[in-house]
């Protein structure tokens, strides 16, 4: 996998911006995530996260195929293999034909909802009580990349919030942490405030 193909597909899958040479990866407004190759739109995310919709969009090249096999490895959804003048997308013993290079193609791959973390060092909290010679890591539980873009603006404006971060892989930490895990829909305006 080339360098920019590794390095957009790990902005895509973690819901953050990127934009390098021929590849761009950014957010629309309507909470979607899109991933562009020569300003054309090969993959989208809903914002749900339920649905991957990818799409050729005529240019049956090995740099078209390269980053949406790089998308759908990560998510470990098959490949697309060209035969001749059409993508094949594969998956086990499915195999759909993507259509020729005339076609403006597109499919629909769903998936099982992933959750967001947005986590953060809480100063305040660390050190004392029930943290007490521990760094408290406050996390907080969204359904979507919009959810988790409120939380991460409405944490830069905390002075006791550092080190904030959003993933889509559950976080781990070591003994030297003590975790504190919120979920976006039980918390109040001062964090869900758009």
């Amino acid at each position: 996998m080339k360098k920019i193909t590794e390095k957009s597909t790990k902005a895509f899958i973690n819901g953050k911006s990127f934009n390098e040479g021929n590849t761009e990866v950014k957010r629309l407004d309507s909470g979607e995530l899109e991933f562009n190759l020569h300003g054309n739109r090969i993959a989208l995310l809903t914002d749900d996260q339920t649905t991957l919709i990818i799409n050729h969009c005529g240019w049956l090249t090995n740099t078209t195929k390269e980053r949406l096999n790089g998308l759908l490895s990560v998510y470990n959804l098959g490949y697309i293999q060209q035969e001749k003048k059409r993508f094949y997308y594969k998956h086990g013993k499915k195999v759909i034909d993507m259509g020729h290079i005339d076609s403006d193609d597109h499919f629909k791959i769903f998936l099982k909802p992933k959750k967001v973390y947005v986590t953060m060092t809480d100063k305040f909290m660390s050190g004392w009580g029930m943290a007490e010679n521990l760094i408290n890591k406050y996390i907080i539980v969204c359904d979507n990349y919009r959810q988790a873009d409120i939380i991460e603006t409405n944490a830069h404006k905390r002075p006791e919030m550092k080190y904030i971060n959003t993933r889509s892989s559950f976080p781990y930490y070591g003994s030297q942490y003590l975790p504190s895990f919120e979920n976006f829909n039980e918390l109040g305006e001062i964090w869900t405030k758009a």
